[in-house]
């Protein structure tokens, strides 16, 4: 709807969308105004999550400057889990790790919160791990610096490696029970690499218990 100023003027009318304002104090109609509010306020933060943003240490994430709404927006996807004081992250995922876009760039979003909270410079040898175990947890309590091998010696001392074992390993050709069969069968090596399309050795290795040893 097009409306004139003088129409706007005499006919007391909202400058945003042209219907009656019902006040000569107002620009916009009520209407326009609670748009307006929400529109600036799109982030509003619970007690939780201002207590969150109030400990933040460092504004300044690779020599650009947090500005006060890019805060309010990141804060406002934690969600604090009462049971383990995970702060967790209720936003964009990547391999169920929280991710977010800052001035142009990709972050992971519990390294960004240990930028905000611990130190605001990562080496690039060096990984956030979690105490947790927590991906999506931000809590930078929760979080420790450390480099690759740490991180490959907390999965195993957590038993958190994958089972690659059998047929859950990709590159199996063989099952279960075909390895069975194959440890009980009388029949040459040649033939039992024939019959089940591979090399003898692997004949052999199955025989010997060098692989498959968990059956």
């Amino acid at each position: 709807m097009n409306i004139t100023i003088a129409n706007r003027k005499y006919k007391n009318l909202c400058v945003r969308c042209g219907i009656s304002k019902k006040s000569d104090d107002l620009t916009y109609c009520y209407d326009c105004l609670y748009k307006l509010f929400k529109k600036r306020n799109q982030y509003p933060l619970t007690l939780i999550q201002e207590e969150i943003k109030k400990k933040i240490k460092y504004r300044m994430i690779d020599n650009n400057y947090l500005r006060e709404e890019y805060m309010d927006r990141i804060c406002s996807k934690i969600i604090v889990n009462k049971t383990n004081h995970c702060w967790e992250w209720h936003g964009s995922l990547c391999r169920q790790y929280g991710c977010l876009y800052c001035f142009s760039k990709q972050y992971r979003a519990h390294r960004f919160f240990y930028m905000l909270y611990v130190n605001n410079f990562i080496p690039d040898d060096k990984y956030i791990l979690h105490k947790c175990d927590n991906p999506k947890c931000c809590n930078p309590q929760h979080l420790f610096l450390g480099t690759q091998h740490d991180n490959i010696s907390d999965m195993y001392n957590k038993h958190r490696q994958p089972d690659v074992k059998g047929i859950n390993n990709g590159r199996s050709i063989l099952t279960e029970k075909d390895a069975l069969d194959i440890r009980q069968s009388v029949y040459k090596y040649s033939e039992l690499a024939k019959q089940y399309h591979v090399s003898k050795s692997t004949i052999q290795r199955i025989k010997s218990y060098e692989t498959w040893r968990h059956i």
